[in-house]
This record gives C-alpha cells, structure tokens and sequence, in this order.
C-alpha cells in the first residue's frame, strides 16, 4: 500500500500447527479416549438393564392390572424353541385352524401366521406377549381368548435364560424343585423352569400351542397353571406362601436363530453358567414386579 509517497510492504504470519504440535494433540486425545472407554462401557450396559427392567415391569404390571379388571386368568407368554421343532404340526394344524374362518379370509389368515410364526422363530428367548383366557362378557362355555398386546422383544444383546424356558420337566419335578427349602442353603437363581400353557399361537385364531407362562388370575395373584396328560384346561396349582413367586432372569445373548430353518448358538454355553444380567420377581400374593441386579433392587418396581 501506498503511505506518505513510499510503498511499504506488510509480511503476513503464516498460521497452522507444527508437526510437533500436531503429535501432541493426538497423544492427549487418545489418552482421554482410552481412560473413559470403561466408564462407557458401564455407562452402556446400566442403561441396557434398566431399558430391560423398565419394559419388563411395565408389561407384567398391565397383565396383572387386566387380569383384575378383566376378572379373568392372564397369562405373560413367552417364546421357546419348542416353536421350531413343532414346526410341521404348526403349519398342519394351521391349515386346520384356517378351515373355521369365511373362505375369503383363509389365505390372508395363513399368510399372515406363517410370516408372524417365520418373525418369531428368530426371536426365540425374546419374544413374549399378554394373553387373556377370555373376553369380557363371554358366557362360561364360549370363551374367546384374545392377546393384550402384540409379541414384543426384549432389547438388543439380552435374552431370558433358555433353561427358565424348558419345557422336559414333569410336574412331580416341578413341584419338588417349587417347595424345595430355602433354609438349607440352596441359591439357585435360576429357580425352577416355568409351568406351560396350551393357547392360541401366534394369534388369537391360531392353532394350540404349549408356551411358558407366567399367569395371574382375577385376583391379582401370581397362579402355576399345569396340564394334565391328555386336558386342556390348566389345573392352577397350590404351593407353600414362602415360595409363592417367580423370578426371570436375563442374561446377556451372543447371537440368535438366522432364520426358522438354520439353527445358529445362541450364546456361549459357559455364558449360562454365570450370574443373570438381572432378575425380574414378581411376588405371588401382591403382584409386585421388582427388577433385581447382583442383589440389589433396581429402581422400577411396581
């Protein structure tokens, strides 16, 4: 530019960072990322069990809520393999169930089974739904049961533990291992596989179908509903006050089905073996639904 006459020339500073600079800066950076990793690691499996505890909650509390109002027996049901090794008497009895139904609505009917039957094969140890034995204003002899809710899933990376879900159990088992005594010391969190149920699977149309269940009748009470050999009515059975709950535990799931007719692990067998992510109880007199996590209480309780 241009003063008194004379052209002075201004020299600008180059900006930016030296190498040296540079290395430094990173250096921190990946200090800081590598000290909070832990801390967010944790941070990310606390808000994966409360996430867990919270739906669980929720949905065992409106099956018993319903069940009052409702003045009726609903059950929480819950997706087992049986459903994938039942596969072919799924699809026959299917066929058969369709049969009942105004001919216009027997494809649509299967189409619509099959693909929800195909989501829930891949969902096995996942997947549970509100079921009620009837609904309001059926006469005794003309029940029609019906679903609260649509199958739902339990969040990404958790799954209920397989064994609760067993079905090769005999009744005489079940009720041994049901009033077994806490006094001599046994701990099993696991506890003992839930009781089965015939319903209408995946639908209220659909054909019969035994699932593990957890049941509450018109009183708000926690009830085990086990079938006779050859019944299809549930005997409700009666076990000592001191154990009358049912707890579900959650552990941590390392895969799932691919698809309904490839078979992959579910999760490491040693995994099964180690203490639940968390454990849901619900008591058998009042109902309430508590999530408990390495023998603490978690916060949503009902």
């Amino acid at each position: 530019m241009l003063k008194n006459g004379q052209t002075v020339k201004m020299k600008e500073r180059e900006g930016g960072f030296t190498l040296i600079e540079l290395l430094v800066v990173f250096t921190i950076i990946g200090l800081i990322a590598a000290l909070s990793m832990p801390a967010l690691k944790g941070f990310g499996q606390g808000n994966l069990v409360n996430n867990v505890a919270r739906q669980l909650t929720d949905d065992i509390s409106l099956a018993r809520s319903r069940a009052i109002s409702d003045r009726c027996t609903v059950y929480v049901l819950f997706v087992s393999t049986n459903i994938y090794w039942e596969r072919n008497q799924f699809q026959s009895r299917l066929n058969q169930a369709a049969m009942e139904l105004p001919a216009m609505e027997r494809q649509r009917f299967i189409q619509s089974s099959r693909l929800l039957w195909t989501n829930l094969a891949q969902q096995q140890y996942t997947a549970y739904a509100v079921y009620a034995s009837r609904t309001v204003g059926d006469q005794p002899a003309q029940r029609k049961p019906r679903y609260l809710t649509e199958w739902k899933v339990l969040p990404d990376g958790v799954m209920f533990h397989p064994y609760k879900l067993t079905n090769n159990v005999t009744r005489e088992y079940w009720l041994n291992e049901k009033t077994r005594q806490r006094s001599s010391g046994f701990t099993n969190w696991i506890e003992t596989p839930l009781p089965h149920v015939d319903v209408h699977f995946p639908n209220a149309k659909g054909p019969l179908m035994s699932l593990p269940c957890i049941a509450f009748n018109y009183r708000g009470e926690l009830v085990f509903p086990w079938l006779a050999t050859g019944s299809t009515k549930p005997e409700f059975l009666s076990v000592p006050s001191w154990c009358d709950y049912e707890v579900l535990p959650i552990v941590k799931a390392g895969g799932f089905y691919s698809a309904p007719v490839d078979l992959v692990e579910i999760t490491p067998l040693a995994a099964l073996e180690r203490p639940p992510l968390m454990r849901i109880r619900i008591d058998g007199k009042t109902g309430k639904v508590s999530a408990l996590q390495d023998e603490t209480r978690v916060d949503f309780q009902e």
